[in-house]
């Protein structure tokens, strides 16, 4: 880190609205540059909202700024969300309490995971807000309303884009730059604004081998991880172990498949993960409750294969085991046309690369992988090095700061989407 970093950088706070409890990426990727942020000297707070688990409070240092979304009633009748929260203009208000408290100028805030009606209200708090002495406020542009299978743009993206114009005329006045941790949804995002949108790296915690990855059976293990999504592939993925049992292959392998609904059920989902009780084989395992933190790492490490059959329609988005499984140098099955797969063939990591959406297809990667395994970790062992050189918590911080003290317009570059898609560019 050098004089002129120093000098203006002295704290990195992280907003994050959607942290409730340690489930899933969210802690994880907070408490990462937690770390990092202590080992480069910077204060660090997590501001975020009263339904956070209490327990997360006594890991990092933490401050709530927002309530409760709570339902709106008028004289006793539930009223209907607005674009996804219940009662909007009180969470103007906690953004505009929140950007005047937020009057340090030696720090940078970093703003994660706001759906576009938060990042909308965010903005307004900030266009509002006259106040000359503020932070470097840096966006992460991760949630957006794109579905590449269609090549068209959601309704939402009305708000989103009225949220990128007002924070484009905030930065006038202010400091605001925009950041993405996928250079696909950098480009995608870089239709909506003419700002600059800089790609940083994933400061995920990076799973240590641990005792227990000695392996108990001679098969080759598999694991699919994380919530419950249609688009995650998990449908395809129970067609295809059925298509596996048919042929004969299970014998040689096992699968451990965690999926857990938070929220309403999605019926093919229940039907799929059915499907796979009902095979009664003794190498297949289902999952439907989350994961401790111990726990999912655990599954991780033991784990020969990851498994990422993610559909198109949020192939651009980044995934958080994606980014651990190479860290570990574990061989990987994606999806073509995602993030995943254009990570892969950038770093040249092991794996194989299946047609999005096809059961037989995913099949026919398992079986490959299971065939070529030997020779595919010792791919995926030597991508891990430039993996997490570039993907880790200090370079993240470093990176941030290197961007906090650019003016937009300068270097930061939009990044071209690498794969072409059938039809035309999706513009709104």
């Amino acid at each position: 880190m050098n004089k002129k970093k120093d000098q203006d950088i002295h704290y990195i706070y992280v907003i994050d609205p959607l942290i409730r409890s340690f489930l899933g990426h969210y802690f994880n990727y907070a408490s990462s540059i937690y770390r990092a942020a202590v080992k480069a000297g910077l204060d660090f707070r997590l501001l975020t909202n009263t339904e956070c688990d209490p327990g997360i409070s006594e890991k990092l240092p933490t401050r709530s700024i927002f309530a409760k979304d709570e339902v709106f009633r008028v004289f006793g009748i539930k009223l209907f969300k607005l674009a996804g929260l219940h009662r909007p203009f009180k969470r103007l208000r906690e953004w505009v309490k929140a950007c005047r408290e937020l009057d340090r100028p030696d720090g940078m805030v970093f703003v994660d995971n706001c759906v576009a009606i938060e990042l909308l209200l965010f903005a307004l708090a900030l266009f509002v807000e006259k106040k000359v002495l503020s932070p470097v406020f840096i966006v992460m542009m991760r949630i957006y309303y794109y579905n590449p299978s269609t090549n068209r743009w959601k309704k939402e993206t009305i708000i989103l884009q009225l949220a990128l114009y007002l924070l484009r005329k905030a930065s006038n006045s202010k400091r605001i730059h925009l950041v993405s941790d996928s250079e696909l949804l950098a480009s995608r995002f870089g239709q909506l604004t003419i700002e600059p949108i800089h790609t940083v790296p994933i400061p995920h915690t990076h799973i240590g081998p641990g005792e227990n990855n000695k392996k108990s059976s001679t098969r080759l293990r598999f694991a699919y991880l994380g919530h419950g999504d249609y688009y995650k592939g998990i449908t395809f993925l129970a067609d295809a172990i059925h298509e596996l049992n048919a042929a004969g292959y299970l014998n040689r392998m096992e699968f451990f498949i965690q999926c857990y609904q938070s929220r309403t059920h999605d019926a093919r989902i229940d039907m799929a993960l059915n499907g796979l009780r009902h095979l009664n084989a003794k190498g297949v395992e289902v999952v439907e409750e989350p994961l401790d933190v111990h726990n999912y790492d655990l599954q991780m490490v033991r784990a020969d294969v990851l498994l990422f059959p993610y559909l198109i329609d949020r192939g651009e988005s980044t995934s958080g085991p994606f980014t651990e499984a190479l860290a570990l140098a574990k061989p990987v099955i994606v999806s073509a046309q995602t993030w995943a797969s254009q990570q892969l063939e950038k770093f040249d990591g092991g794996g194989v690369i299946c047609q999005s959406g096809s059961s037989k297809s995913l099949a026919q990667a398992m079986m490959e992988v299971s065939n070529h395994y030997a020779e595919l970790a010792q791919k995926a062992e030597k991508a891990r090095s430039n993996w997490t050189a570039f993907h880790n918590a200090n370079n993240f911080i470093d990176t941030l700061i290197s961007v906090s003290v650019s003016e937009n317009g300068g270097s930061i570059q939009k990044r071209e989407i690498e794969f072409e898609e059938p039809g035309r560019k999706g513009r709104p």
